[in-house]
């Protein structure tokens, strides 16, 4: 609060703030297909099919992976999506390293 000299009354501050956007529901068919949501969604699959790609068909499916991951980037799941490009990297390149090797 701000005193003024020699006068014997207060500034009051005036709030004008709205409330009533806290109170409000959230609208569920919005947040279900919101962009935030399907990047996350994309990204879980593209990261899902990479791990499988580890251990089954590995340049097939890791090049599917690499796709996926590169989808889920441009929706903006930026984690999941370099994991998920990571994780089908190292395995094709493991798996053509190994064959190669054997």
């Amino acid at each position: 609060m701000k005193i003024k000299r020699g006068i014997k009354h207060y500034h009051i501050r005036r709030h004008d703030e709205e409330y009533a956007a806290e109170i409000t529901p959230h609208d569920s068919v919005n947040l279900l297909t919101s962009k935030t949501n399907k990047s996350v969604i994309l990204g879980y699959i593209a990261l899902f099919i990479s791990l499988f790609s580890i251990a089954f068909y590995p340049i097939f499916l890791g090049s599917i992976g690499i796709v996926a991951g590169l989808i889920a980037l441009r929706y903006g799941a930026k984690t999941l999506a370099f994991t998920a490009i990571g994780f089908s990297a190292f395995s094709i390149v493991f798996s053509l390293f190994f064959r190669i090797a054997m």
